[in-house]
């Protein structure tokens, strides 16, 4: 049952932030949108990393900060199909844009695999995951 409520605030956390992601990109560009999505992502994975389920549990405000985190990171690179609107492969830079987002759930599946094999633990999974964003979010301004 606690899964499953972590999963749906993850999820409900997607759908409806669309709504704010798109009102900032209309205000202030997608840089700004994919920078504070990021930033999000960056907090929810630490919660993710340091949540504890008897003593620290802040796994449903992470899977809230992930779920708005990744729907702003995934909104603010609509502009990119822009960039072919004239050359008739709109459609198709918009496919290629939602497939890779829904391809992306697998990085959860990885993080799993990742401590099963005793490679890394799921805290060092996702303080990775956050340096990596937190990579992309330093650079993002420099594009």
């Amino acid at each position: 049952m606690r899964l499953a409520a972590i999963y749906s605030a993850g999820a409900t956390s997607f759908q409806v932030s669309m709504m704010g992601w798109g009102y900032l990109m209309d205000l202030y560009g997608s840089a700004l949108v994919r920078v504070s999505s990021l930033v999000l992502s960056i907090v929810g994975c630490v919660l993710m990393a340091i949540g504890e389920s008897r003593t620290f549990d802040s796994f449903i405000p992470a899977a809230i900060l992930l779920g708005s985190g990744g729907a702003g990171f995934f909104f603010s690179h609509f502009v990119l199909a822009d960039h072919f609107r004239h050359g008739g492969n709109f459609g198709l830079i918009h496919a290629i844009l939602n497939s890779a987002m829904d391809s992306a759930t697998i990085t959860f599946f990885g993080v799993e695999l990742v401590q099963e094999r005793g490679w890394a633990s799921v805290r060092a999974s996702f303080l990775s995951l956050a340096a990596v964003y937190a990579l992309f979010a330093l650079i993002t301004p420099l594009w």
